[in-house]
């Protein structure tokens, strides 16, 4: 368990979690939904043009008939969206892994202390998991408004629908990134009040939140 997700599971950090948050977090998996079904259509897409596939005649006329594979390309905003993405996923299997991987040696205690973790990716910053969500979240974004991404080559973004959903996650993913610069804060304040000597030796070893040497 993260310092951060410890923070949360305690009856004050509840109690202080603002309604915005709540809704943002029942977004959250609307969001995902979304942005795993646009990546699901276009390797649905590729596939369908090998002939050695059963529903290859199939499947790139029941998603959008105008699309075609080799209108399906690499930009150089599309690999950052893919890099992006990258880093974000790898820093935050990082967090979840440490965690898991201290619980699963036995160390129990650590959590039923609720041992304040400082070591790993959380010596580089104090929320590195709030991090990658941002980075991982841009470039979905990023790979979304992409040209040669299925949505953009499909002509989404020209209907109503397509640029009603499309505004929408990136409100939401907007919106996210801006409430994680006011939770850290929230979150600093509890983890000093609970930790107290503990977390001000890991914020001087650490100052910054969010983004090294920034922030």
């Amino acid at each position: 368990m993260t310092a951060r997700e410890k923070a949360e599971s305690s009856p004050r950090s509840v109690l202080h979690q603002p309604p915005i948050l709540r809704v943002l977090q029942l977004c959250a998996a609307a969001s995902k939904c979304f942005c795993c079904s646009v990546s699901l259509m276009e390797v649905a897409l590729i596939l369908g043009h090998h002939p050695s596939w059963t529903y290859s005649a199939f499947i790139p006329t029941s998603l959008l008939p105008f699309v075609r594979l080799w209108s399906l390309r690499l930009t150089w905003s599309s690999v950052a969206g893919c890099t992006l993405g990258i880093i974000g996923g790898f820093i935050r299997t990082q967090c979840a892994g440490r965690t898991l991987g201290r619980s699963s040696s036995g160390e129990t205690a650590a959590r039923d202390d609720r041992k304040l973790i400082t070591d790993g990716p959380y010596s580089l910053v104090r929320y590195p998991d709030y991090m990658g969500e941002c980075l991982l979240m841009a470039g979905n974004v990023l790979l979304l408004a992409s040209k040669g991404s299925w949505y953009t080559e499909g002509g989404l973004w020209n209907t109503v629908v397509g640029k009603g959903l499309a505004c929408s996650v990136i409100v939401f993913v907007a919106s996210v990134a801006l409430s994680r610069f006011w939770m850290v804060e929230k979150e600093d304040e509890l983890l000093r009040e609970e930790f107290g000597q503990q977390w001000d030796e890991w914020a001087r070893r650490t100052p910054y939140r969010l983004i090294p040497f920034i922030y």
